[in-house]
């Protein structure tokens, strides 16, 4: 008996930066880092996530469904490790089909998912009691693997 925990995202500063700042995982797919910019007005590029986060809300489809397929893009290309754009394009364009994953990720990502910075570590004495096991890819770019390591140190029983 025990947990098993896979594709650990710690919520903290540098994780949501990570996926959605330069310098992050935009370095390792360019080009669709900057489409993933491109469909936000200049001025609100260095604030993705709170851009992203107002257009998804937004009852005017014509805002609401591009923002979706931009962001729907984005985080594909980030979950493959060898990303098919062809594939990822066929998904994302009808927008009106791919639900409200978006809107959650962005809803967590704006209020940094609800946590204080660190939190989540320093609370793992509630559950450092119970075996664990980690299972974390190091190819992982959108949740990186810093972040299960670092919650493996935290847990005196993970593996």
């Amino acid at each position: 008996r025990g947990l098993a925990l896979y594709s650990v995202f710690l919520p903290s500063r540098r994780s949501i930066d990570w996926l959605y700042l330069p310098g992050g995982a935009g370095d390792f797919y360019p080009e669709a880092y900057e489409k993933f910019l491109s469909h936000l007005p200049v001025a609100e590029r260095a604030s993705p996530v709170e851009a992203y986060y107002t257009r998804l809300r937004s009852s005017d489809s014509a805002l609401c469904l591009p923002a979706r397929a931009a962001l729907g893009s984005w985080v594909l290309t980030c979950l493959a490790l060898t990303p098919d754009p062809e594939w990822i394009a066929m998904l994302c364009s009808k927008p009106e089909e791919m639900g409200d994953g978006s809107l959650i990720e962005m809803h967590y990502m704006a209020n940094k998912a609800f946590l204080e910075e660190g939190q989540l570590l320093q609370d793992c004495d509630w559950i450092g009691h119970i075996p664990c096991a980690i299972v974390h890819g190091q190819n992982d770019m959108i949740c990186p693997p810093i972040g299960a390591w670092l919650l493996h140190k935290a847990l005196p029983l993970s593996t």
